[in-house]
């Protein structure tokens, strides 16, 4: 199902919700091929060692913001997993509900079991049961803080789909074209990732046409 309103609530099990048409992109999660920095080093003896957490500078004042930030600038993938919260929600043994609706069982699973996954919003939403793919997929192709915002303050649509407190947006450059990526944060935790589809920088500013309060705004953004 595609994206009816460009926050992050992609579910036809609530209301729609869009702000752009999105196209016919593939919204499966992709093989990252941008190289990422690796978080393990090695000491003159050879031995492994691990890489220092990465530094949250005061960008914002607000520290699960700022560590997010400063993980993402350092593409700290395993700094990244460590901040993130899954949803916990039953799953279904129902198909042909299309994207957005509940998770899947897996083989073996009786529906109304409950399971751990994390939400993914792209030109539709759907939950994965391990986010390392997308959070690498993210971090190669994030370029630049844009902004972070507050989240709108409603109800979760789903029980496995948070609405979070922050937003914080990042800015990439794909195939030329400059477009908005975020991380919404919620409780101190990384609870989504919002690849979006082909949207512009500027509109991670808004819901729905309603400006969202403004916590920082990156020079040039």
């Amino acid at each position: 199902m595609r994206l009816s309103r460009y926050l992050l609530i992609p579910f036809a099990v609530t209301a729609a919700l869009a702000l752009v048409a999105c196209g016919e992109d593939d919204p499966a999660p992709a093989t990252a091929t941008t190289t990422v920095t690796a978080t393990v080093s090695a000491t003159a003896s050879g031995t492994p060692t691990a890489s220092p957490e990465p530094t949250a500078a005061p960008v914002t004042g607000i520290p699960e913001v700022d560590v997010v930030i400063a993980a993402v600038e350092a593409k700290d993938l395993d700094a990244l997993l460590a901040l993130v919260e899954w949803q916990e929600t039953a799953c279904t043994t129902v198909t042909g509900q299309g994207a957005g609706g509940p998770p899947q069982c897996e083989a073996g699973q009786a529906d109304g079991t409950v399971v751990r996954v994390f939400p993914i919003a792209g030109c539709e939403g759907y939950t994965v049961r391990d986010p390392g793919g997308e959070m690498f997929k993210f971090i190669g192709e994030v370029e630049a803080l844009h902004s972070v915002v507050e989240a709108p303050t409603y109800a979760r649509p789903a029980p496995w789909w948070p609405v979070g407190d922050y937003y914080v947006n990042f800015r990439a450059d794909l195939s030329g074209e400059p477009v908005g990526l975020r991380l919404v944060i919620e409780d101190g935790k990384i609870v989504l990732i919002f690849f979006g589809c082909n949207h512009q920088p500027a509109l991670l500013l808004q819901d729905g046409g309603t400006t969202l309060p403004v916590v920082y705004m990156a020079p040039g953004a």
